[in-house]
């Protein structure tokens, strides 16, 4: 036993050693240069500044380098999460060596909620009109050095992709491990082909050093792609004045506290006031307490659990609406606050910024005031009724 236990820590430390691990990196070039394939073993994406390992690559340098792969797999999948639920699975990959030295691990992991797995394109504008708004979407797509297009998008089952999503963890994890173990991340960067643009820029960027001058020639369709993909900087938030990553946080716990179903109050926010995440929300009037106001309320929440977002309306031109003659400012303001009694509602202005997108009672237009009455009413009805 004590035998073997030397003669594993002998292997393990050759292996670690810096001469060897140089030996390593310049055996990987010449395998590169004489025997794998561009394109077939290894590629350069667009927008990357170094060669990317490929899948069959990644088995070639197994091979040259005697090394054995062991995949633990974690099915981390959640039945309750988003419309159909969710797969995701984790891999963590173990390496050893012919003779059976651990060297180390890689870890990978998938999801059916990665943008390149939840949507599917639409196989016909039929079948696009005939599914529920909640499952389908409109997306422009940049690719790299070509003019952007706009794609009808349909939510795909996980259930029909879950095979794959493992497969894609158990390569992702594999690859990892092979550039752990090997120091290939050296000469290569990750798995770059299963990502999209946006994706491949921040790695690109995360891998350069710090305080590296080399200039980004990739810089503008970085920027341009990172804001499709919702990773909004904090100058961005700053100058539109939307919520901080951190106040977002916060609404989802008031939300998951309260019983508001996040997914429902992003649906309800997008039809009624055209916000299409949490992100875009202003801070500014005491946004964040009245946000904290409308999820804590009960009669809110109802509202929004129960919420439908309405059947689009195909080729149907607009009704001509002809305003009534408006009330004077002050009588309409006086009008107003009556209602809001009968309604039982204490913050008018929290709302009209939620069902008409208008700030306060002082800036509701005259050609709105007809539509604010009705609506006042009808909560009226609703309050008596219970």
């Amino acid at each position: 036993m004590n035998s073997l236990q030397k003669t594993n820590s002998s292997e393990l430390s050759q292996w670690e050693d810096p001469k060897s691990l140089q030996e390593r990196v310049g055996r990987m070039l010449e395998i590169q240069q004489n025997v794998m394939k561009k394109d077939i073993d290894y590629g350069t994406i667009p927008g990357t500044n170094k060669p990317t390992l490929y899948k069959p690559g990644a088995e070639i340098l197994m091979v040259t380098f005697l090394l054995a792969d062991k995949p633990v797999i974690e099915d981390l999948s959640d039945v309750n999460e988003g419309p159909n639920g969710v797969k995701t699975y984790r891999i963590t990959t173990e390496m050893y060596s012919q003779s059976g030295v651990y060297l180390g691990y890689g870890v990978g992991e998938c999801s059916s909620n990665e943008e390149k797995y939840a949507w599917r394109k639409a196989v016909c504008n039929e079948e696009f009109e005939d599914t529920e708004m909640h499952l389908k979407r409109k997306k422009w797509i940049k690719p790299y050095n070509k003019d952007p297009f706009q794609v009808f998008q349909i939510r795909t089952n996980p259930a029909d992709i879950a095979n794959t999503i493992l497969k894609m963890a158990k390569k992702r994890s594999k690859m990892d491990a092979v550039l752990s173990v090997t120091g290939g991340s050296r000469i290569y960067t990750q798995d770059l082909e299963d990502f999209s643009d946006e994706m491949r820029d921040m790695v690109n960027s995360a891998d350069k050093p710090r305080g590296s001058t080399k200039p980004d020639f990739n810089q503008k369709t970085t920027a341009k792609a990172s804001s499709k993909k919702g990773e909004i900087s904090d100058e961005e938030r700053k100058k539109n004045k939307w919520l901080s990553v951190k106040q977002v946080g916060l609404l989802r716990g008031k939300c998951k506290g309260s019983g508001m179903d996040v997914e429902q109050l992003k649906l309800y926010l997008l039809h009624k006031r055209n916000i299409t995440c949490l992100d875009h929300i202003s801070w500014a009037d005491k946004g964040v307490e009245k946000m904290i106001k409308f999820i804590e309320d009960p009669k809110q929440i109802k509202i929004v659990n129960d919420f439908k977002a309405p059947e689009p309306i195909i080729d149907t031109p607009p009704e001509e609406v002809v305003p009534e003659t408006a009330m004077d400012h002050e009588d309409f303001k006086k009008h107003i606050n009556g209602l809001a009694e009968i309604a039982k509602v204490s913050d008018i202005d929290l709302v009209l910024g939620f069902e008409f997108a208008i700030a306060c009672l002082d800036e509701v237009p005259s050609d709105m005031q007809e539509k604010v009455i009705e609506h006042f009413v009808n909560m009226g009805k609703e309050a008596n009724k219970k």
